[in-house]
């Protein structure tokens, strides 16, 4: 039986949305591995990726086939590419770490 993360949980549904939504709204840049998009949790994915949640944020896609993500993550979430900076990445021998995550 497949269950999902939120599932699992004993918090609350929507608590667990809102948590979601306040790191993504606190974070400069969002990287995005391996995901597919799929249909059946995009009324979930809505919820906290966004045009309003993503605006002015940097999307980092790392999949073999970030190109064609890329398009898809635009349309699906209904991003302006003026207001939201979307990079694909497609080398996945090791996770992306954007620069200045460490600076000093």
């Amino acid at each position: 039986m497949i269950r999902f993360a939120w599932e699992n949980s004993n918090e609350d549904f929507n608590s667990l949305v809102e948590i979601a939504r306040n790191y993504i709204l606190n974070s400069e840049n969002i990287i995005v591995i391996g995901y597919t998009f799929p249909l059946y949790n995009r009324l979930l994915d809505l919820q906290y990726l966004n045009s309003r949640t993503l605006y002015n944020r940097t999307i980092i896609i790392q999949d073999p086939n970030s190109n064609e993500m890329v398009q898809d993550f635009k349309l699906n979430f209904n991003l302006n590419t003026h207001d939201t900076i979307l990079i694909p990445k497609s080398n996945c021998q090791s996770f992306y770490v954007p620069q200045g995550i460490y600076s000093i």
